[in-house]
């Protein structure tokens, strides 16, 4: 007699397929942090950028600009670990998830991703265009390598994708070899979903083990939300939420305090940091950081 009855689903998504071939026992070296940002002036440098440039910024470009600006400051977090020992990335790169949906049923969509490299040399408008084209690469499956990878991806039973993911890891990271059909650098060292278009309020993204990526940020819902203020009065905000996995073998618990203090020093005048190219005002920024919060660097 049969435990369960079941009913085999022969149709996989692309991306239940990856995700099978992902994960297995659990061996979790995740952190997870949450955090509630002021938006308030965020949402008025927003504004601004509508009214002069015409732009409609959502969280995730203003998230996107304020995690260049740290790396761009602390290098040491954009690194990389091949066989036992962590390597410095010579360049920040951000991946995206982005969701296609399929021409001819608009409610069932497949999810991929996109990648925006060098991002500490970009401003905020810089990085805007550059995300927007690759967004609307990604979903027209424009590009040669997206079409490239996805023929791959559909060759592979999924049986064998998770040797076939960790076979590819291991060539791609391990080993630094360039694989033709596959993105270069296809996740970068943070990958960023913005959930809360969709209406999630707070979840944490695990780890991508074939990836290697040390930050995956999870994007909420900017919501009112009850703050006790400097003179300890309970007043409503507009808060931002975002939600942070980090693989503990590259960040320690330092590094991220010192993460989440520099996000929130950004919102307090995100005007003054997020416009400018990271690495022309990183000097600037750590100078005036650390004069407020005394931690080591």
């Amino acid at each position: 007699m049969k435990h369960l009855k079941l009913s085999r689903i022969k149709k996989l998504t692309t991306y239940q397929r990856l995700a099978i071939g992902s994960w297995k026992n659990a061996k979790d070296p995740s952190i997870y942090h949450w955090s509630d940002v002021d938006y308030e002036k965020a949402q008025e440098l927003t504004d601004w950028v509508l009214k002069e440039k015409g732009i409609k910024l959502t969280p995730t470009y203003i998230i996107s600009q304020a995690v260049a600006l740290i790396f761009a400051v602390r290098p040491q977090l954009n690194t990389i670990l091949r066989a036992g020992v962590l390597y410095q990335r010579d360049e920040v790169s951000i991946s995206y998830m982005v969701a296609i949906t399929k021409k001819d049923n608009p409610k069932k969509f497949n999810l991929s991703n996109c990648v925006v490299h060098g991002v500490t040399k970009l401003s905020l408008i810089e990085l805007y265009q550059k995300l927007k084209e690759k967004i609307i690469e990604t979903k027209e499956i424009k590009s040669e390598s997206i079409k490239s990878q996805n023929n791959l991806l559909k060759k592979v039973p999924t049986f064998l994708m998770s040797y076939f993911l960790d076979l590819t890891a291991f060539l791609l990271y391990t080993l630094n070899i360039r694989l033709k059909g596959v993105p270069y650098d296809p996740f970068g060292a943070v990958a960023i979903s913005n959930l809360g278009q969709i209406g999630v309020e707070n979840t944490f993204i695990p780890l991508i083990p074939y990836g290697r990526v040390p930050i995956l940020i999870a994007i909420g819902l900017v919501k009112p939300r009850p703050v006790v203020n400097e003179n300890r009065e309970v007043v409503v905000k507009d808060m931002l939420r975002f939600c942070v996995t980090i693989n503990h073998r590259y960040i320690d618990g330092k590094s991220l305090a010192v993460m989440q203090e520099m996000m929130g020093f950004v919102f307090k005048d995100p005007k003054r940091w997020l416009l400018p190219a990271p690495k022309d005002i990183k000097e600037e920024f750590t100078e005036e950081f650390y004069k407020n919060f005394k931690i080591s660097n």
